[in-house]
C-alpha cells in the first residue's frame, strides 16, 4: 500500500518529482513489484497525474476520499480506508506493507528482509528504522538552547551512540488485517539498510540532498 496525495505543500507536486528519471510513485511501485512476497501493489491517492503514473508503472489505484487526503489525515485512516475498498472486491489480505513515496531507494530486496525479520521473530507486525545520531535541542524557560538527547556542556563525539534513538524510515508491515489496525500488537522492529538521512519527511531548512534537487527538479541521484 502506497499513500501518494497530491497536495503536498513543502514540495509541491513532490510524488511526482524525478529521482534519478523516475517519478517517487513510480520507485515505490517499482519496489513493490520487486518484491517476491508481494502479491499486488496499490496506490491510494487523491490526484489524477499520481493515479495514472501508478498505473503505468503496474500498480492497482484507490481513490481517496477528500476527507481523508488533506494534511492532517493520518496514515492509518488511508489504509483503513484502502482495507475496505480492497475487501469489497473480494481479495484477500494476509499482509498489508506500507511503503512511502519519500524513501526513493528502497528496494524489493529491502521489503522482503523486513517480512523475513517478522516471520523469524513471529511478529505481528514490523518497522524499517535508521539510527539517528542528531545532537537534538529545545529551549529552556530563559529561551537558552539546551541539550535534548546529549548534555550541551560536554563535548561529545559524534561516534558516541549512547541515547541515539531510531527513525522510521519506510517499510511498515500489518499482519493479521483482519483485525483492526489501530490495536495491532507492539512488536520488535526490524533493522536492515535502506536510505540513511536522504529522506526524513520534514526538511524545512534545505539540509537534506535529495530534497533539495526535488525542489529543484533535478533528477541527480540514481539507483544502481
Amino acid at each position: 500500500m502506497i499513500l501518494a496525495r497530491g497536495g503536498s505543500k513543502g514540495v509541491p507536486g513532490k510524488n511526482l518529482r524525478a529521482v534519478g528519471g523516475l517519478s517517487l510513485v513510480a520507485r515505490a511501485v517499482r519496489a513493490g513489484r520487486a518484491a517476491p512476497s508481494v502479491t499486488a501493489v496499490h496506490v491510494s491517492t487523491d490526484d489524477a497525474a499520481i493515479a495514472a503514473e501508478a498505473r503505468r508503472f503496474g500498480a492497482e489505484v484507490i481513490d481517496r476520499p477528500t476527507g481523508i487526503s488533506g494534511d492532517g489525515a493520518s496514515s492509518e485512516s488511508g489504509w483503513l480506508h484502502a482495507l475496505e475498498v480492497i475487501a469489497g472486491q473480494g481479495l484477500p489480505v494476509d499482509r498489508l506493507v506500507f511503503l512511502q513515496c519519500t524513501s526513493p531507494f528502497t528496494t524489493g530486496a529491502d521489503i522482503e528482509a523486513c517480512l523475513a525479520a517478522m516471520e523469524e521473530q513471529a511478529a505481528a507486525c514490523a518497522l524499517s528504522v535508521i539510527e539517528d545520531h542528531s545532537f537534538l535541542w529545545s529551549l529552556d524557560a530563559e529561551g537558552r538552547g539546551r541539550g535534548t538527547n546529549h548534555d550541551e556542556r560536554q563535548p561529545r563525539q559524534r561516534q558516541h551512540k549512547d541515547g541515539d534513538s531510531d527513525i522510521d524510515v519506510d517499510v511498515g508491515v500489518e499482519q493479521r488485517v483482519g483485525g483492526d489496525l489501530r490495536a495491532a500488537p507492539v512488536c520488535p522492529v526490524c533493522r536492515h539498510d535502506v536510505l540513511a538521512d536522504d529522506e526524513l519527511e520534514d526538511d524545512q531548512h534545505g539540509n537534506c540532498p535529495v530534497k533539495r534537487d526535488l525542489r529543484r527538479g533535478v533528477p541527480r541521484w540514481s539507483m544502481k
